[in-house]
């Protein structure tokens, strides 16, 4: 049976699996679901391991929906709770955002979102408690048996259950969110979502994060690659947001990028050749890339600070002074310690152990320089500020 013709019964699933629950809330995330679905039966060679593992997805998905809907309704007061001046990174994969984030979470004035919570948002519960959540122990669970079955995709991205990590598993259950475009090959969808208005999707991780914080008024500090595609939709919803861009030749980001998708994704594809998401992803994030530089310049410079990837990585203290000074945010004695010990623990540096290269995935250094366009213009003035 094809995925589409499973619409319905994919919702009906879901209420089993949610205990009767109805509402999935506001419809917009119909609309492209439905074009996801069409794009899984048209184009992409499931194994069958792969299609249960896509069908347990769509399912958890609306699951999430379902339940966070009846939160929303439960606990109204939390949707309230302020967020104020938070701090997105909305640097490329491989920039040093995973460090940087980690760093400034364990200033005791920030709140991060776990993946966990992410997955299956709930009140915030103390952090000694997590064990005894049926939900922590199940994301655990699965991202344990994921790396059972590729050991390689934690070398080069760790998703721990208990760690800071991306939005998109928060926003995945708008079904707006060019994450889904990494996991099949969805071509209807993946251009569908270069003129979609992403505002929806915000508006309900706004309520979610306000139902994680549950009146904690601390500092968030969020990340994930894919806000490059939604800036503006991002500051409509988050209109204080203090945005970080950290930067990397991209000729080393985005086939670092391809990898990380090509380990998971061989899982459910067998036939999958590294060139054919190369062929894909080059293009397409360099026109998220090029696209953001453009839009850049129509939001106010004070809520942007650059960052390069050899100061994240080379200077990490000075780095985290200089992101607090240029947004006036203050640096408490306890921060430092943390920060300091921290850094003293890192014997790698942040940086990944595999050497990845374009050629890998069917694309050279030079067209990935010419399919970001403009924004090597900025990153070519950040190199030479470097070489100085």
């Amino acid at each position: 049976m094809g995925f589409l013709s499973q619409f319905d019964a994919f919702h009906e699933r879901a209420t089993q699996a949610a205990g009767g629950l109805t509402d999935f809330g506001t419809a917009d995330y119909q609309e492209p679901l439905k074009i996801l679905l069409g794009d899984y039966d048209k184009y992409t060679r499931f194994s069958d391991i792969g299609r249960q593992s896509i069908e347990g997805e769509v399912v958890g998905n609306l699951v999430g929906r379902l339940v966070e809907e009846q939160q929303f309704k439960d606990m109204p007061q939390h949707l309230q709770t302020p967020i104020t001046r938070p701090i997105f990174m909305v640097g490329m994969t491989r920039t040093g955002t995973t460090k940087l984030q980690h760093l400034i979470s364990l200033d005791p004035a920030m709140q991060w979102l776990p993946l966990w919570l992410g997955a299956m948002p709930m009140p915030r519960p103390k952090r000694e408690t997590w064990d005894d959540y049926p939900a922590y122990r199940q994301v655990k669970q699965a991202f344990d048996l994921m790396d059972q079955m590729n050991p390689r995709i934690r070398q080069i991205h760790p998703m721990i259950a208990s760690e800071p990590d991306e939005c998109h598993t928060a926003m995945t259950r708008s079904y707006v969110t060019a994450s889904l475009s990494s996991l099949a090959v969805v071509p209807t969808y993946s251009e569908w979502l270069k003129t979609a208005d992403r505002r929806p999707a915000y508006r309900r991780y706004r309520k979610t994060l306000g139902l994680i914080a549950a009146g904690n008024n601390n500092r968030w500090v969020l990340k994930d690659p894919t806000h490059l595609w939604s800036i503006p939709a991002l500051l409509d919803v988050f209109p204080d947001a203090c945005l970080i861009i950290t930067h990397r030749d991209p000729a080393k980001t985005i086939p670092s990028i391809i990898s990380l998708v090509y380990e998971v994704r061989k899982l459910r594809e067998p036939d999958l050749k590294p060139e054919d998401i190369g062929k894909f992803f080059v293009p397409y994030w360099g026109f998220a890339m090029d696209r953001a530089e453009e839009e850049r310049t129509r939001f106010n410079p004070a809520q942007v600070i650059d960052l390069h990837f050899n100061d994240v990585i080379g200077d990490p203290m000075g780095t985290l002074s200089r992101v607090y000074d240029y947004f006036g945010f203050p640096i408490s004695e306890e921060a430092r310690a943390n920060w300091a010990q921290s850094i003293k623990e890192d014997r790698t540096g942040g940086r990944n152990p595999s050497a990845i290269t374009p050629e890998q995935f069917g694309s050279t250094r030079d067209e990935i320089h010419r399919c970001v366009g403009r924004y090597m213009d900025r990153f070519r003035a950040m190199e030479a500020v470097q070489k100085r």
